[in-house]
């Protein structure tokens, strides 16, 4: 029995729990649907409304019939003009109060936006509305009968309701014509329509003239038939003129009125409209046509834009208003960008419209210096930098003289005044525009690259010059030789690690960014170099920083080259570290010097290199490698009685002269250097417990080893490819130490 029971307990909660289950699933059902009702209701409210005003009056009507007879007639005739009248009169004073309100606050704009906004057809016809409604009620009372009585009562309630939503329509209308947005949008909305309308009329005469084409020289997509008829039907053009014109006026009452949200908002529209423009005329640009009196002689909306912007510019620049300055340079900036967008995604001859742009954009920067602003240089800088990156996204160099030029004039003002900010500014569109430069292809690359190298080396002659400033140096270095997140060694070795993370995915990538660092090597060494020896003289303030940006470029060109690297890459790759680690080797001796090189892994770089070796053609490769390591190794301990670097140099020659069989060479450079090396015998003893700990590294087990060892590449490769070789050299090393210093001491005594 109690089993039983116990079955029939079972039975009825797992009953329960199935019908709380469908309960709650009819509740989450249910509040779905009411969701979507909901939603639904909200996106069709205005046709909801309209449904529901219709059965509301068709009901009402219906039931005002069973009034028929009961209303007084003459009552109801009376209130009938009583009401009509009064709206009549309600109608005109609310008609002379909105347009006396409209013109207040409407004076601001140009006689044809005045035009514009206070004709507005949608206040007049609301307006307008609400004159008939009223006249109506008046004209419906010479008509009411006693059979119809109920009804004409509810016929004139309606109306004074519809008379009611047209004036708050009428009203709603006019404070949208001053909100300065709505007048924008209703700019836009103007050159859209226009625009629209003229090409319509432009694919008519297409379909129906027979007009002969023309080929142009330039531009093999080319569509002569909307060009001819663009220039039979300029009309469209107007629409565009006009826009600008109301854009420029209104941007400058709004900054006179400090409204900047609004003036750029203004202003950043005429963006939109070339853009609009731009789609409009399609592919009907030329350059350099025989057939045109003038190269821009089908671009007046260009020409006009950029004379409007550049008189806003001027205007800015006189009232001496940063914010407007600056929203004047997005707009050029933009503009350019827009353009090349068009030119290299559609092919649109755009090249001379880009030109004007920037022509008017550097010159806009030039005007603004006498102001001796910071804020202004220091978004004249971005607008520049931005556009340049922005143009070397496409691949697009035509212009970037020009902005590099401007980039110069405002470093140059900066480090001439002492001011970290605008030069920090200028060095980071710097870092950004190589990055760039180092991932492009073609053959302008090299003399854009050229270019930047020559300012950036300019820059830093003029900043050592200046003499006393070394609170400047972060500013002068930051974005192109400093360890900031933005700066470009920062984002080379991040960009190196993603390429790295999968090499067969990004091989394209691999093999753009190795040809780029080498361009750039190249192309900047007799810059750089001379900014080392400059910097020498000017007590080191900034080698660590100038050391930093090479270092990290040598790491990534000995990273990513690799076996699959093809020969001539990797022959390239080597002759630009090596002339770069011969260039360091040749600075002064100085102990500073080897103190900064040798904390940035100098010597493992300068090892590293002997792996490019193998696949090179040139015999004298390892040799150069050779003597070059021995050389920095003995320097050092020379001058810096640097033990620890003799060390490795002694290891990673030896290294390099077993694998390529060069031990006779290798030995008589030992020599050498030791008959040279006088006076630092304590350096030489100091070096040879750990000489004789990497000879016998060898011997011992993996297991065995020490775990603090190693901790370089060259006591890394000692530990796992030891030979008896590569022993014997060292061992040779140590026997030569060792037999010179008893020589010297018998020589001295």
């Amino acid at each position: 029995m109690t089993l039983l029971m116990l079955r029939c307990k079972d039975f009825v909660d797992s009953k329960k729990k199935e019908v709380g289950r469908i309960v709650s699933l009819a509740k989450t059902s249910a509040i779905s649907f009411f969701y979507s009702l909901r939603n639904y209701c909200l996106k069709q409210k205005g046709v909801l409304l309209v449904l529901m005003s219709l059965i509301t009056f068709k009901a009402s009507m219906e039931a005002s019939s069973l009034l028929n007879g009961e209303v007084p007639v003459d009552q109801l005739k009376a209130i009938s003009l009583t009401i009509g009248g009064g709206l009549l009169g309600f109608t005109a004073i609310v008609f002379s109060l909105l347009l006396f309100s409209l013109q207040i606050n409407l004076q601001r704009l140009r006689y044809l936006d005045f035009y514009r906004f206070s004709a507005d057809r949608h206040v007049l016809g609301y307006l307008l509305s609400c004159l008939i409604v009223s006249i109506s009620i008046i004209a419906a009372s010479l008509f009411i009968v006693e059979s119809s009585s109920g009804q004409h009562a509810a016929l004139m309630f309606w109306a004074v309701v519809l008379f009611t939503f047209l004036l708050i329509f009428s009203y709603k209308r006019a404070i949208q014509l001053i909100d300065p947005i709505e007048q924008v949008r209703l700019i836009e909305s103007e050159v859209d329509s226009s625009l629209e309308r003229w090409g319509k009329v432009i694919e008519r005469q297409i379909l129906a003239d027979k007009i002969a084409p023309i080929e142009s020289l330039t531009n093999k997509d080319f569509d002569s038939l909307r060009w001819q008829l663009c220039r039979r039907y300029p009309t469209h053009q107007q629409a565009v003129f006009n826009s600008i014109d109301s854009l420029c006026s209104m941007t400058k009452v709004y900054t006179e009125l400090n409204d900047y949200i609004v003036a750029r908002n203004t202003l950043t529209k005429i963006i939109f409209i070339i853009d609009r423009y731009m789609r409009f005329r399609q592919n009907t640009f030329i350059e350099g046509s025989p057939f045109m009196s003038t190269s821009v002689e089908s671009e007046p909306v260009f020409n006009y834009a950029l004379e409007r912007v550049g008189q806003s510019t001027s205007d800015a620049i006189s009232a001496d208003d940063k914010e407007w300055i600056q929203i004047c340079f997005e707009v050029f900036s933009h503009l350019a960008q827009n353009s090349n967008f068009y030119k290299v995604q559609h092919g649109y001859q755009l090249g001379q419209q880009i030109t004007s742009i920037i022509y008017y954009l550097t010159s806009g920067v030039k005007e603004t210096i006498p102001l001796k602003n910071n804020d202004v240089m220091i978004n004249a800088s971005r607008s520049v930098g931005g556009l340049a990156t922005a143009l070397l996204k496409t691949a697009s160099y035509d212009n970037l003289q020009q902005l590099d030029k401007s980039l110069l004039l405002l470093g140059s003002l900066s480090i001439s005044k002492g001011d970290i900010t605008v030069i920090n500014d200028v060095m980071q569109r710097y870092g950004d525009i190589v990055f760039l430069l180092l991932f492009s292809e073609g053959t302008d690359a090299e003399s854009e690259a050229q270019s930047i190298s020559t300012s950036i080396h300019f820059l830093g002659k003029l900043h050592l010059q200046q003499g006393g400033k070394t609170s400047f140096n972060l500013g002068y270095v930051n974005g192109v030789y400093g360890f900031g997140e933005t700066s470009l060694s920062v984002k080379l070795s991040q960009q190196a690690q993603i390429l790295l993370s999968d090499t067969e995915r990004f091989k394209s990538e691999i093999t753009s960014l190795i040809e780029g660092i080498c361009l750039w090597l190249k192309v900047s060494f007799n810059d750089r170099y001379e900014l080392y020896q400059l910097d020498q003289e000017a007590d080191l303030d900034l080698f660590h920083y100038l050391y930093s940006l090479s270092d990290t470029m040598l790491k990534i060109l000995l990273t990513l080259t690799s076996e699959i690297t093809e020969h001539q890459l990797r022959h390239d790759a080597y002759t630009v570290i090596n002339r770069e680690i011969i260039a360091l080797c040749e600075i002064r001796e100085d102990k500073e010097v080897f103190r900064r090189i040798d904390s940035y892994d100098f010597m493992n770089s300068l090892f590293n290199l002997h792996r490019l070796i193998g696949s090179l053609d040139t015999q004298s490769c390892s040799s150069v490698l050779t003597i070059n390591i021995l050389k920095l190794g003995f320097k050092a301990a020379s001058i810096n009685s640097d033990h620890g670097l003799l060390v490795k140099a002694i290891c990673a020659a030896a290294i390099i002269s077993v694998n390529n069989n060069e031990q006779s060479l290798y030995r008589g450079l030992i020599d050498k250097n030791l008959n040279e090396f006088s006076g630092h015998q304590k350096v030489c003893f100091n070096a040879l417990p750990k000489l004789e700990y990497l000879g016998r590294l060898g011997r011992f087990e993996k297991g065995r080893t020490m775990t603090s060892y190693p901790r370089c590449t060259i006591e890394r490769f000692c530990h796992k490819s030891l030979t008896n070789e590569l022993r014997e050299e060292i061992k040779y090393s140590i026997e030569a130490i060792k037999l010179n210093a008893i020589d010297k001491e018998v020589g001295t005594n």
